[in-house]
């Protein structure tokens, strides 16, 4: 079972039962997948007491994965190893805990799933200001010109998607313009996920950048504090 849920900023009440049962989901059991659309949270300033959360994640029996956000400490993560995961890479954190890089795809319990965080924050004015901004928040455009060829390079699976399922923070900009009618932010990453969009040859695609729990369409979810089970759309004849 794959689960899908959002920013989780470093709050352990989102992955205990009551945000399970809130969400009408099962709990994850051992060989079961949790994946986070992006700002973790749980790596962020190196104190004791996100050492112990990180301790107690660590502990748990199903997997944890996530896309890299726009608020994370890219200091701390880059610090941990980059090892080959599931078919892709990926930061490990712990024996179950893993950031996917961007730009891969991922082989899990059978589904094939593409992971590409990142993006621009809302408040990067402000950070700039403050000194507190990360340009790697958002990837490089040599990083996201990669991602784009392996995606379009991967060979469709046998229900003629090359993803069953994408994971984001942030969004395509048809999806962006729905949420937000005044929505002008455009740059190569953005350019990356039309291109995917507009395709369509993926299944179910999962962002958490807008931090909302709505179905935008049969094929786009936005995931907050709510907690989906990932279901990939029903098998296509080939090339469509």
């Amino acid at each position: 079972m794959i689960l899908i849920t959002g920013d989780t900023h470093g709050d352990l009440s989102r992955l205990k039962g009551a945000s399970f049962r809130a969400s009408h989901t099962k709990k994850p059991r051992k060989g079961d997948t949790l994946i986070i659309c992006g700002d973790f949270g749980f790596l962020w300033d190196g104190s004791e007491k996100e050492k112990a959360a990180l301790k107690k994640l660590s502990k748990k029996k199903y997997r944890i994965l996530f896309v890299k956000g726009t608020h994370e400490n890219f200091d701390l993560l880059e610090g941990y190893p980059l090892v080959e995961f599931a078919g892709g890479m990926a930061r490990k954190l712990a024996s179950n805990i893993f950031c996917l890089e961007n730009g891969y795809f991922f082989s899990l319990d059978g589904t094939d799933l593409y992971a590409c965080g990142g993006g621009e924050s809302p408040d990067k004015l402000i950070r700039m200001d403050a000194g507190s901004y990360d340009h790697r928040e958002l990837p490089s455009e040599e990083e996201v010109f990669r991602a784009d060829n392996r995606y379009f390079t991967h060979p469709l699976n046998d229900k003629g998607l090359r993803a069953d399922i994408i994971v984001t923070h942030d969004a395509p900009t048809k999806i962006r313009n729905l949420i937000d009618l005044n929505n002008k932010e455009m740059h190569h990453l953005h350019a990356h996920f039309d291109r995917i969009s507009q395709e369509g040859k993926f299944g179910v695609w999962y962002f958490g950048r807008h931090h909302l729990d709505r179905k935008i369409s049969s094929q786009f979810y936005g995931v907050f504090r709510g907690i989906l089970t990932a279901v990939p759309r029903k098998k296509r004849r080939r090339g469509k």
